[in-house]
């Protein structure tokens, strides 16, 4: 049973739906590839930073580097908060509309 429903769960906090995440075995090899290409990014920002000039051509790889590594990152981040995250549904206290100006 992946969808746990309870119609007490009235007080705030309490789990209404736990779904459990997938964990595929694919999503796991595309992070710990992206972690590699991530590092490589890191790596050769670095390199570039520390040994090159402070030419346009330099900064135009460093720009180049530093942007694809924010974008695997993103990708990391992504895959892991689509298949190893639970969906977890709480309890919320609901506020009216005016009740913080009274």
């Amino acid at each position: 049973m992946s969808r746990l429903a309870k119609k007490s769960g009235s007080t705030p906090g309490d789990v209404v739906r736990f779904d459990a995440a997938p964990e595929p075995m694919v999503a796991a090899v595309a992070i710990a590839i992206l972690t590699f290409v991530e590092l490589a990014f890191a790596i050769g920002f670095m390199w570039v930073l520390i040994a090159s000039d402070n030419s346009v051509e330099a900064q135009q790889v460093e720009a180049l580097l530093l942007g694809g590594a924010f974008l695997a990152l993103a990708a990391i981040l992504s895959l892991y908060r689509k298949f190893f995250l639970p969906d977890v549904m709480i309890v919320k206290r609901r506020k009216l509309k005016y009740e913080d100006l009274m």
